[in-house]
């Protein structure tokens, strides 16, 4: 702040905004979503955000147009894929981290999507539901380090001929996650 500057007015608590209990509205259903994510009022939950339920390896992908001819080599996308339905609160940075790969070659295009598998992920899939608190809920230390589930799903790169995602809040070797070429 600056002499010529008035002070800032201090904000509200958080508790006397508004909260919208419908934002959304209508929402398309997917056969491959899970069916908990309409009862939720997320965006995040739903339309090209919505988690599918299955891992999918598509050969031979419909392209509409042509590729050009000299156009090889693969896409690499990682984002969130929540399994299991939230005990709270709903943030992008929770869902599970699922890889999605688009190869490209001579023989056309094609899809595959997999799981990372955190122990977040296995402790999860053994218990049949959520377990982990998000970053929108209080932090539980007995989780993990971070107090939050470890989702391993906002970084993916190639680095000495591995496939590497990462979270981000990660910060030891160990919340690097190894990938194989080969399932992708």
């Amino acid at each position: 702040m600056t002499a010529q500057q008035p002070p800032k007015s201090a904000r509200a608590p958080l508790g006397e905004f508004p909260i919208s209990d419908k934002c959304l509205g209508e929402t398309p259903h997917f056969e491959d979503a899970p069916a908990w994510i309409y009862n939720h009022d997320n965006p995040y939950l739903h339309g090209v955000y919505a988690p599918t339920t299955r891992e999918l390896d598509q050969d031979k992908l419909e392209v509409i147009g042509e590729l050009p001819s000299d156009l090889r080599g693969t896409y690499y996308r990682n984002g969130a894929n929540p399994v299991f339905e939230p005990k709270n609160r709903y943030h992008p940075f929770d869902g599970d981290g699922m890889v999605h790969a688009l190869h490209i070659g001579d023989d056309g295009a094609r899809y595959v999507n997999r799981w990372i598998d955190t122990p977040a992920f296995s402790e999860e899939a053994r218990a049949g539901e959520s377990v982990s608190p998000g970053v929108m809920e209080p932090f539980d230390y007995s989780v993990s380090e971070f107090g939050i589930k470890d989702t391993s799903n906002t970084d993916i790169f190639a680095l000495n001929g591995d496939l590497v995602s990462l979270w981000y809040n990660a910060g030891k070797k160990h919340f690097a996650y190894l990938i194989e070429f080969v399932s992708l």
